[in-house]
């Protein structure tokens, strides 16, 4: 649905389209295995309430062993009258995590597992944690829109102690932060690497670049991505004469101003 875009120069009608990203990064498909190279897998496993706890109040539970007496454990029927396609007999109302190989606990011995799409198996762990944040390449700040910022956004700011009861900035941090950022604005770049959040399967690009502001302040905005924009609606460059639009004359309002309803 056409919709007008108003800027203090134009008014056109145009056509809203979703930006489709291109995805820089392929997650694999990651399993785990136990040590003897069964696949494992994460299930959830009902528990209920059994009382409270005299000392704090807090909820005590145990496992849910009731099975309904006419479903198979594996298969419970869904239209079951006991039931009702649960499985269970007693009303849970709460659930755990556990690890199963072909549906019995286990516990410790898993290893991670990268499964590709050829059906063969790479033996992997989660990434640790970043504690550096090391720009690897700096480019144009034109390439700035080119990103699609799917991990959200991080400021920087310069570590806090303790003077005297006051928190205080380090102010030589600011200093050499502030010197980065006139750098950055004045070449025009932007800066890039990559950085894990936190433990897990999932690495993450970073695009930084300085704010610096009329009224003294300036700060630094880390983005994280996976993929970039992939635009498919570009438009040709108009050559020669521009073609005039045609003038629509606008209906005439016959009610008052708003600020009527006011007064």
């Amino acid at each position: 649905m056409p919709i007008q875009f108003i800027t203090p120069k134009i008014n056109v009608e145009v056509l809203r389209r979703p930006i489709n990203p291109e995805r820089l990064v392929k997650r694999p498909k990651i399993i785990m295995k136990d040590s003897e190279g069964r696949e494992v897998k994460t299930m959830m496993r009902a528990k209920v309430l059994t009382g409270h706890s005299e000392q704090d109040g807090k909820p005590i539970y145990r496992h849910l062993i009731s099975l309904c007496p006419q479903c198979e454990p594996a298969n419970p029927n869904k239209n079951c009258p006991i039931c009702k396609g649960r499985g269970v007999t007693e009303l849970f109302t709460n659930f755990e995590k556990v690890l199963t190989v072909d549906g019995e606990e286990i516990s410790g011995g898993i290893s991670y597992w990268i499964q590709h799409e050829d059906g063969t198996d790479e033996q992997t762990n989660k990434f640790p944690r970043s504690d550096v944040l090391k720009v690897q390449m700096e480019m144009p700040r034109s390439k700035l829109h080119e990103f699609y910022f799917d991990g959200g956004w991080d400021e920087l700011e310069s570590p806090i102690k303790k003077k005297k009861g006051e928190k205080v900035h380090n102010k030589y941090v600011e200093q050499q932060l502030y010197k980065e950022a006139e750098r950055y604005v004045v070449e025009g770049i932007i800066g890039a690497g990559k950085f894990v959040k936190s433990e897990s399967f999932r690495e993450w690009f970073f695009v930084c670049f300085p704010t610096i502001l009329d009224n003294g302040k300036f700060g630094w905005l880390i983005g994280y991505t996976t993929c970039k924009i992939e635009q498919t609606h570009l438009m040709d460059v108009p050559i020669g004469k521009e073609v005039e639009e045609e003038q629509k004359i606008p209906a005439k309002s016959y009610l008052p101003d708003l600020k009527a309803l006011a007064s």
